[in-house]
């Protein structure tokens, strides 16, 4: 059984990064000044407030935490796994045959001895409509 990363690999790792940068922006306590009506507001006499804003605006400042090491691996992991997934695939090879009865994009495997040694991944019509090109990719 192999495991093959596709697309969802980078997906994964951006919603990761997506998260952690939200999580890093947003700060609740903003949430709750602004339903008391003291958000970003200079209330005079108060120097409580104005004080409280300065330290929640210093909260929002982005710096580097040790818990980004934690996508800076799952990118170093995608990575890899892609390039293990480039890496193995075999050649592709063309086919050109009279007809292509029985064949399936994606499905079909070609045997030599009775051992798989590719897949069909694409079938198309030639340009004078007389042959069928079968697209193979070897392992």
């Amino acid at each position: 059984m192999s495991i093959l990363p596709g697309p969802a690999v980078l997906s994964f790792t951006s919603v990761i990064i997506l998260t952690m940068l939200a999580a890093m922006v947003f700060d609740p306590r903003l949430l709750w000044d602004k339903k008391r009506g003291l958000s970003n507001a200079v209330v005079t006499g108060e120097k409580r407030v104005i004080e409280e804003n300065k330290n929640v605006e210093n909260l929002r400042r982005v710096r580097f935490n040790s818990i980004w090491l934690v996508p800076l691996v799952a990118i170093m992991v995608a990575g890899w796994m892609l390039y293990q997934n480039w890496a193995s695939q075999g050649p592709v090879i063309t086919l050109i045959a009279p007809n292509a009865e029985g064949l399936e994009a994606g499905q079909t495997k070609l045997k030599a001895r009775n051992v798989d040694v590719g897949k069909v991944i694409g079938i198309r019509l030639s340009n004078d409509y007389d042959n069928a090109i079968i697209t193979v990719r070897m392992k």
